[in-house]
């Protein structure tokens, strides 16, 4: 097979390649110095686009499973798996001030119950009893008004 001999300018030229670029790319092309044997610069473009082909092609795919989690997370978020961190603040912040006033409340309430009791057992069942209601209202977190509040303000769009 006939030898067809290049120079560098040339063949950054025609694989419209920078010089330094088309040098490392085809260093095993190189026959002596500043001359490159074509027929196997071909052969090397051709080795270097599959290689490029098969990294967008994978580049590709992972686009596509990144697009597939973001509609997977934008329907989770629909069925209402998911809520807007605005919306956890808020509703936390409601939970924590009710919590701190129901608790404050306990002394005012039970000291007019337990006034003049001397019985310890009596007084613990009084304050028990209040802790009791208490915890059971605080436990009934779903009919918070503060929930009424926030899918009232769903219209926004979450993402």
């Amino acid at each position: 097979m006939q030898e067809i001999q290049s120079d560098i300018k040339f063949l950054s030229k025609k694989f419209n390649f920078s010089e330094r670029y088309a040098r490392d790319i085809f260093l095993e092309a190189r026959m002596k110095n500043g001359v490159y044997d074509f027929l196997k610069c071909i052969d090397l473009y051709v080795i270097y686009r599959d290689k490029q082909l098969e990294e967008f092609n994978a580049k590709r795919d992972k686009l596509a499973e990144v697009r597939a989690e973001i509609a997977q997370f934008k329907l989770e978020i629909l069925k209402k798996d998911y809520h807007r961190t605005e919306d956890i603040e808020l509703f936390l912040g409601e939970l924590t001030s009710r919590i701190k006033s129901k608790v404050l409340s306990i002394p005012n309430k039970g000291a007019r119950l337990v006034t003049g009791e001397t019985e310890i057992t009596k007084v613990e069942a009084v304050l028990k009893d209040f802790t009791d209601d208490i915890l059971r209202d605080l436990s009934d977190y779903e009919n918070f008004e503060i929930l009424e509040e926030v899918n009232a303000g769903e219209d926004q769009e979450t993402i």
